[in-house]
């Protein structure tokens, strides 16, 4: 072989050796490419599983206690009436819990009575109360229904029943609460002193 053949230039572009050259080459950057696309998954599902299981690791909060403490007309109309509705939260939580939002309906004596929404954020301690006023509203039915439960003999007590849902802040979650009670419509005696 003389020293003319040894530095010859390299084969054409559509030669042989090239197109060797080529599918070595691409092979090279095909291969990592497809083992990148396991690891890119596993990965995803690792990051998936670890939130998964942090979110798991933090307690779900007990849902609030909510009692009506009283209930003020604010405004007639010959449709609507609306009233404010004050509410007692209690939280059984070892920790505060930031409500951001709260929707429910208020029945009395098993009648649809009053709904409403409130968006006023309010935190309540841990074992601790607070005491929010909401809006709510009631249409004409409602209130023909009352009067007319009301008609057949004022009773002592009217039970109600308060549902909805709550929003936490933190962690963010919708919380059912389902409460129900009774108020007195007649005066407590004085207590009797010792």
């Amino acid at each position: 072989m003389s020293s003319a053949d040894s530095t010859r230039d390299p084969p054409s572009r559509g030669g042989p050796a090239s197109a060797g050259a080529l599918r070595s080459g691409s092979a090279c950057e095909i291969l990592p490419s497809m083992h990148r696309r396991p690891v890119r998954i596993a990965a995803l599902f690792l990051v998936a599983f670890l939130v998964g299981g942090c979110a798991a690791l933090l307690p779900r909060p007990e849902p609030p206690r909510l009692t009506v403490a009283d209930v003020t007309l604010a405004q007639v109309n010959l449709f609507e009436q609306k009233y404010v509705v004050r509410l007692r939260v209690q939280n059984p939580n070892a920790f505060p819990l930031g409500l951001v939002g709260l929707d429910y309906v208020l029945r009395v004596n098993d009648q649809p009575f009053a709904s409403g929404v409130s968006s006023h954020p309010v935190t309540v301690p841990a074992y601790g109360t607070e005491v929010i006023d909401v809006e709510a509203y009631s249409g004409l039915g409602e209130v023909l229904k009352q009067l007319f439960e009301l008609g057949k003999g004022i009773p002592e007590r009217l039970r109600y029943r308060l549902r909805g849902h709550v929003r936490l802040e933190s962690p963010s979650l919708e919380v059912p609460f389902d409460e129900s009670g009774e108020i007195s419509l007649r005066p407590e005696p004085p207590a009797k002193g010792i």
